[in-house]
């Protein structure tokens, strides 16, 4: 699934791949070749919106996003993002 929207703090165009990986590893975000697994351990922030961080990059935005992979018993994924924040879509 490839998807294109704008980031909604930055307001840069955002282009994400979303694919499946291999069974057992989780959901990770790639962001410039880094991945940060979705893991409450990577959660650096919940100010105004969760950010996961593998100290290298950060990806925020990411709660409505992994709501949707929850209800759908998505499990194993690979976000592919093209900025440090996910499209505004709701999910």
């Amino acid at each position: 699934i490839k998807l294109k929207g704008l980031g909604l703090f930055s307001k840069d165009e955002i282009n994400i791949s979303i694919q499946k990986n291999k069974k057992g590893d989780g959901i990770n975000f790639i962001l410039n070749g880094q991945k940060i697994k979705a893991n409450v351990a990577n959660v650096v922030s919940t100010a105004r919106n969760t950010v996961l961080s593998n100290g290298i990059e950060n990806v925020c935005l990411i709660e409505h996003f992994l709501a949707a992979c929850s209800i759908m018993n998505l499990n194993d994924i690979e976000i592919e993002t093209s900025g440090n924040e996910l499209v505004l879509d709701d999910g």
